[in-house]
């Protein structure tokens, strides 16, 4: 009975981190300590381009749930805690996971992704082409078939038909470099 009581009170913890995370002025705090290393009260402010009562509030609640810490010092800076740089992570991992999986193959570094199997990779990246993209790729492909057939053009020599497949070739290359 306690584990159960246990696991109410984290999921509770875990959605109130959740609801401060939702706000975009908050988002952006949080994201502004992060690229910086620590702020001042005036530089989120000037970021945030919010009055100073808003900005306070938001920050407290950020700290509240342990995203932000706040130094002691007679002006007091805030730094990222450990908890927001998982937070941050974590949103830029969900907004653009193709994204992340590209650094990763940059570095060398194999990135299992929950959910996210072939098949709804391939989905996603469907879903994100542009109708410019589309018809370039298209072209690209046309390009390549119309340089395979040529190879079957019959009376034609050989020389002429490996021209022909190159010329498409390089064609069909161009468009799919105008598609990117």
């Amino acid at each position: 009975m306690s584990g159960e009581k246990e696991e109410k009170v984290e999921l509770k913890d875990l959605a109130g981190d959740f609801s401060v995370l939702s706000n975009p002025v908050r988002l952006k705090l949080l994201m502004s300590v992060h690229e910086k290393g620590s702020c001042t009260l005036k530089e989120l402010i000037d970021e945030a381009q919010r009055d100073e009562s808003t900005v306070k509030r938001h920050v407290k609640e950020l700290i509240e749930h342990g995203f932000l810490a706040k130094s002691d010092n007679k002006k007091p800076r805030y730094y990222i805690t450990d908890k927001g740089v998982l937070a941050i992570t974590f949103l830029r991992v969900k907004a653009e996971p193709t994204l992340m999986q590209r650094d990763t193959k940059i570095k060398g570094v194999k990135l299992k992704s929950r959910g996210r199997g072939k098949l709804s990779i391939l989905l996603y990246n469907v879903r994100r082409i542009t109708i410019r993209k589309a018809v370039f790729y298209s072209f690209s492909i046309g390009c390549a078939i119309m340089g395979l057939l040529g190879l079957l053009a019959f009376g034609v020599e050989l020389f002429y038909r490996i021209l022909w497949l190159l010329i498409w070739l390089i064609i069909a290359y161009v468009f799919k470099i105008l598609a990117s």
